[in-house]
């Protein structure tokens, strides 16, 4: 196994969602389980989940056990770096998702600012805030609503 049968895999039977919003995911299905364990261990990342079980639809057709083998954002990078070369049909779809990727590192998936800042650590308190006004979320040290100055 080499990267660019992977690349020959993912070209037919590999998912790339939401390239041109922040949040990229990577997946490969296969009802071949044992392909997508080997496929793990070539990589050395992915993680394996049955997408459905067998089961006969209402028109009687059988539908076998459906696997996925799914990349985080750090795994969906190195793989992307390591296939685009032998991709030929999701290469520029490829290019593009790895291009979010990469502007997203380091970042939240959800708001896109820097972990760890100022701004979203606020950010964080002040959802949390929302939660606690709801009654959903208990607040050690709660937002006061008006601060009064004692000078």
């Amino acid at each position: 196994m080499d990267e660019s049968y992977v690349a020959g895999l993912f070209d037919g039977d590999g998912t790339i969602s939401n390239p041109k919003k922040r949040t990229v995911s990577l997946s490969i299905s296969q009802i071949n389980k044992p392909l997508l364990e080997e496929i793990k261990s070539f990589l050395g990342y992915g993680v394996i989940e049955t997408v459905y079980n067998e089961y006969e639809d209402k028109h009687g057709y059988k539908h076998r056990t459906l696997y996925r083998i799914r990349f985080n954002r750090d795994d969906a990078i190195k793989l992307l770096n390591s296939i685009i070369p032998h991709l030929i049909l999701k290469k520029e779809r490829g290019i593009k998702a790895l291009t979010v990727l990469q502007e997203c590192v380091g970042k939240t998936q959800k708001t896109g600012i820097p972990k760890g800042t100022r701004t979203y650590n606020a950010a964080i308190y002040f959802r949390l805030y929302r939660l606690h006004k709801k009654g959903l979320f208990p607040l050690l040290n709660p937002i006061r609503e008006k601060q009064k100055c004692s000078i």
